[in-house]
């Protein structure tokens, strides 16, 4: 077990002749006649999958599985899946609470060598233990895997808020007398809520308990022979599901972020902003069938913040392993796995990112909390390590070694992002005015006008100069940078090193940044920020003597950094009506049922990344795209909130009046305000 619940406590499995044995539930997890048979019988056959697919003219199928386990069914319903409609999508959600360590599913899934080519794939993006929503993508198969690593209910719960419908199910947790938490009556009615019309399931158990839980909630069930030694197993299916929402308790419930209505596949989509958040979001979009135009104010791509050469990436953590580090380290993983899956060695170097710390107990306290899973080691090592350290000289303090991050040439990444045939970059574009109509919003664009169905502001801090009346409070920071010979008895160090400013070891030089100030705007070289730049090289280096002469000028920059230093991503509420419709959210009454978040239609916001926004902007990219078509998030709702544009405001609402900012003290009352 883990002591903290963000970390999800891994199976406890006992190899009995070769094959994997649940100590904690007391079962198989596959036959040991055939599994792979036994999963096409139970789950692929029982639910009719093969002559459905021949029949279905829809573009996508939707499967739910309680009780991922091996993966076995998962991999070979995809295996199936691919002889079957070349133009559709396969969206498999898979539910477990106890996930496998990664040895374990590798040894396991090795048994079918016919699913060679899916579990290296699987294996290659199987996720550290963490709660949450991981997204695996099988190109070549038309597959995705949401693998919700969470309790069965909360995971119904959030897909059933998400409005999404599900046309198979695979009931597949450990057998409902040795498992009962599962099995419950609630599960059932979840089911239900999250069928499509036709939906099917199918299950191993045949128990009576089973059979009459989804017969109330309007299932007509079937019994079946098992597989192999197993008499009889249930299968059936829903023809018009009656049950509504309702029991999706108010806590589940925040209507302040809920998600607005998705956009058409067809629609032309503009992207303002050519930085890493407008880039990662246009691939996105283009991926996914849109047209998107991006608009640049400059003459050259990632001009702004994202103009770097030598752009770092690392997980952000706290000791406690907060919502925060959870948020940073699911982004970091997905992070990592786009640059393996679009290729892009040639713009990164993978050197390693050592983070310092002065709190001598960071290592010890955030361990802890990790427990004692080895599936972390390839992300994160304590460090020094007990081996040599890499590092002949002393440091000041210790850290946390992360030896997939190092530094990517952001600007030439951004430019091969939006090398897509869907995305038309626009240089020289300034927009300079946005209005909604009708039918999506207005463009003024170097005094011409165009029409487009949908917007995402990605232009950090310009953001607020194109924004409908808003509060998404942020800073603009200024960041400079230096570069310096490495002296020949200097030994280089074998890792970037990170503290209050961050230190890159290249080929013959160390590059050295960025400085964080609040307060100058000054775009030029600044002799101040230079001289802090050495100084704090020194001090990371106990003994160096490095002086400002020695260093060259780097570059200066500005970043746009939110006031909770986690980007704004997502629709962008209508200020005034969130302000009525929330106005009683201080007095905490639990009892109230609010109504649905008023966003301005087609318009969105994916900025404030800070000096953070390499190692988020694939998560926010994703994130945008699936607030437009309406597919299931990648990522768990406390995450989602985490980076809601509505937070900063529905924070304040939730503060007695006398405690609010002035800004909101010095407005009218509620009652003033129109609807």
């Amino acid at each position: 077990m883990t002591i903290n619940s963000k970390i999800m406590s891994h199976a406890d499995i006992e190899w009995q002749d070769g094959l994997p044995y649940s100590k904690q539930f007391q079962d198989i997890y596959f036959s040991r006649q055939d599994g792979l048979e036994e999963t096409h019988y139970t789950f692929i056959e029982g639910n009719h999958l093969k002559e459905r697919w021949s029949l279905s003219n829809s573009s996508d199928f939707r499967i739910l599985e309680v009780g991922f386990g091996t993966g076995l069914n998962c991999l070979s319903t995809i295996d199936h899946w691919q002889s079957f409609n070349k133009d559709s999508w396969l969206h498999y959600h898979s539910i477990e609470k106890f996930p496998l360590k990664r040895d374990d599913l590798l040894r396991a899934l090795s048994f079918w060598p016919s699913l060679k080519n899916l579990m290296e794939t699987l294996i290659s993006q199987y996720p550290m233990p963490l709660y949450g929503v991981t997204e695996i993508i099988f190109p070549d198969h038309r597959a995705t895997l949401y693998l919700h690593f969470m309790d069965v209910i909360e995971a119904c719960d959030h897909l059933i808020l998400e409005n999404q419908q599900f046309n198979s199910f695979y009931l597949d947790g450990f057998a409902p007398s040795k498992n009962p938490d599962t099995w419950s009556e609630v599960l059932f009615k979840k089911i239900a809520q999250l069928s499509a019309t036709d939906a099917h399931f199918a299950t191993f158990s045949a128990a009576g308990y089973v059979r009459r839980g989804l017969q109330k909630y309007g299932f007509k069930v079937n019994k079946r022979s098992g597989f192999g030694t197993k008499r009889e197993m249930l299968i059936g299916s829903i023809k018009t599901p009656k049950v509504d929402c309702e029991s999706v308790s108010m806590n589940t419930t925040k209507p302040w972020f809920q998600r607005p209505e998705s956009i058409a596949e067809e629609a032309r989509i503009a992207v303002i902003g050519s930085g890493i958040a407008g880039a990662t979001t246009a691939l996105m979009l283009a991926n996914d069938g849109y047209q998107v135009e991006v608009f640049e104010s400059k003459n050259e791509i990632a001009a702004g913040g994202s103009g770097s050469a030598s752009g770092i990436f690392y997980p952000f953590l706290t000791k406690d392993f907060n919502d925060q580090s959870l948020l940073f380290f699911h982004a970091y993983q997905k992070l990592i796995h786009w640059l393996d899956r679009l290729e892009l060695a040639e713009y990164t170097k993978n050197i390693g990112v050592l983070k310092l710390h002065k709190d001598a107990q960071f290592n010890t306290q955030l361990f802890n909390q990790l427990g004692d899973s080895n599936d972390f080691d390839s992300w994160l090592r304590q460090w020094p390590e007990a081996s040599s350290s890499g590092l002949t000289y002393p440091l000041l303090k210790q850290g946390i070694l992360f030896p997939r991050s190092g530094y990517v040439d952001l600007k030439r990444l951004c430019e091969k992002l939006l090398d897509h045939p869907k995305i038309e970059v626009r240089l020289n574009s300034r927009v300079e005015r946005l209005d909604d109509f009708s039918h999506g919003w207005k463009l003024e664009v170097n005094n011409d006008v165009e029409n487009f169905d949908a917007v995402v502001i990605c232009n950090a801090y310009s953001a607020h100069e194109l924004l409908p009346k808003s509060f998404l409070p942020g800073n603009k920071v200024r960041g400079q940078t230096a570069k310096l010979s490495i002296p020949k008895d200097f030994p280089k160090p074998p890792y970037i090193l990170c503290e209050s400013n961050y230190c890159i070891p290249m080929e013959d030089s160390l590059y050295v940044g960025a400085t964080f100030e609040l307060n100058n705007h000054n775009e030029n070289f600044d002799a101040k920020s230079h001289q802090e730049l050495v100084e704090n090289l020194n001090v990371l280096f106990e003994d160096a003597t490095f002086s400002v002469e020695q260093a060259e000028p780097g570059r200066v920059g500005f970043r746009h950094c939110s006031v909770d230093r986690l980007p704004y991503v997502g629709p962008l509420p209508k200020f005034e009506q969130t302000l009525l419709d929330y106005q009683h959210l201080w007095k905490g009454n639990q009892r109230v049922k609010h109504p649905s978040a008023q966003y301005w239609p087609a318009l969105y916001v994916n900025i404030a990344h800070g000096a953070r926004g390499i190692t988020t902007s694939f998560l926010a990219a994703e994130l945008v795209l699936n607030y437009i078509n309406g597919d299931s998030f990648a990522v768990s709702p406390s995450i989602r909130e985490q980076l809601h544009p509505s937070r900063p405001l529905i924070r304040e609402l939730r503060k007695p009046k006398n405690q609010r900012l002035p800004f909101f003290q010095e407005m009218p009352s509620m009652s003033e305000h129109g609807s």
